[in-house]
C-alpha cells in the first residue's frame, strides 16, 4: 500500500516539476529570510555588548532644530569636554573623543591611517581585549595603542610592542610615538572600530588648521562620553549642561543648537552609533 502510494506521489510530482520547483523556492526563500532576519536581530541586540561598563556609559548629543526639522547629532563642541571635566561632579569619568588621519612612518615605509585622540580614561571606561602590553601608560603622550590588525600591517610577525611609529604633519612637523600596546579589533557591531589611539592632546601639535583648533574650541566638533555609575544623577548631569548651548551658537551662528541631550550606550540604536555619525 504505501509502496504503491510513493509510485503515485512521484508520477503526480514528475508531472507537475514546474509547480515542485517553484514550491521549494519559496520555501528555500523563505529559510534564508529568517536566517538573515535572525543575524540581523542578533548584530543589533548584541552591538557593543563587548563593554562591560555599557549601562554606565553615557553619549552626549546635540540637538538641532532647523527649518521646522528636529535632529540630533553624536557629536559636541569641543569645548564642552573642558566643562564636563571640570563641572560634572556626577560623572565619575570624563572621556573625550576626537577622530583623525595621518601619515605614519614605519621603518622605510609611509602608511595612511587613522588615529583616535582621546582621554587617558578611554580604556578605562571600554573594555578593550590587549594582546600585548596594557593601558597603563595612556597618560604618556609619547604612547600609542594599535589593534592587532594594524600591528601585523606595520610589522609582519614582529611583535609590536616598543616598536617605534612616526606621525607625519604636512606642516613638516613630526610626532614620535612607541607602541605600547596592542589590542584585539573589535567586532563589526561595535561603536569603536578604530585601529589605533593615543593621548587626547597630540592632536593639537603640528596641525595645520585655524587659531580656534584648541581644547576649549566651541567651534570644532567631537565626541563625549560620560561615566555616571549612578543612573539617578542623569537628568541633573544634562540640566547643568544646557546653559553652555550659548556658548556653541555665539561661536557657530550657522549651527544653533537646542539643547544637549544624554544618551545611554547600552540602548543607543545601530544607526545611531559613534561610527554611523
Amino acid at each position: 500500500m504505501i509502496k504503491n502510494y510513493l509510485l503515485i506521489t512521484l508520477r503526480s510530482l514528475a508531472k507537475n516539476k514546474l509547480f515542485v520547483f517553484i514550491n521549494i523556492l519559496g520555501m528555500g526563500i523563505s529559510i534564508a529570510c529568517c536566517i538573515v532576519a535572525y543575524y540581523n536581530y542578533d548584530f543589533n541586540a548584541s552591538f557593543d555588548s563587548v563593554h562591560e561598563r555599557a549601562a554606565q556609559i553615557y553619549r552626549v548629543n546635540s540637538i538641532r532644530e532647523f527649518q521646522n526639522q528636529t535632529t540630533k547629532f553624536g557629536f559636541v563642541p569641543m569645548g564642552l569636554g573642558g566643562v564636563a571635566r571640570q563641572n560634572l561632579a556626577d560623572a565619575n569619568k570624563v572621556v573625550l573623543y576626537s577622530p583623525g588621519y595621518g601619515d605614519f612612518r614605519v621603518k622605510e615605509e609611509v602608511f595612511f591611517d587613522n588615529l583616535v585622540y582621546v582621554d587617558p580614561e578611554f580604556f578605562d571606561v571600554f573594555s578593550f581585549e590587549f594582546v600585548e602590553g596594557d593601558a597603563s601608560g595612556m597618560e604618556d603622550k609619547t604612547k600609542i595603542y594599535i589593534s592587532d590588525e594594524l600591528a601585523q600591517k606595520y610589522f609582519g610577525e614582529e611583535k609590536a610592542l616598543g616598536k617605534p611609529i612616526t606621525q607625519l604633519f604636512d606642516s613638516g612637523k613630526v610626532k614620535d610615538y612607541v607602541v605600547a600596546g596592542v589590542f584585539r579589533q573589535p567586532p563589526t557591531n561595535s561603536s569603536f572600530g578604530a585601529t589605533a589611539y593615543t593621548h587626547f592632546d597630540n592632536q593639537f601639535m603640528g596641525n595645520n588648521r585655524d587659531s580656534r583648533y584648541h581644547e576649549n574650541s566651541w567651534v570644532y566638533r567631537l565626541t563625549l562620553f560620560l561615566m555616571v555609575e549612578d543612573p539617578s544623577r542623569v537628568p541633573a548631569i544634562a540640566k547643568a549642561l544646557q546653559p553652555y548651548t550659548e556658548n556653541n551658537n555665539k561661536g557657530r551662528e550657522d549651527f544653533i543648537l537646542r539643547e544637549f541631550e544624554i544618551e545611554s550606550l547600552e540602548g543607543m540604536a545601530v544607526g545611531d552609533s559613534y561610527n554611523e555619525i
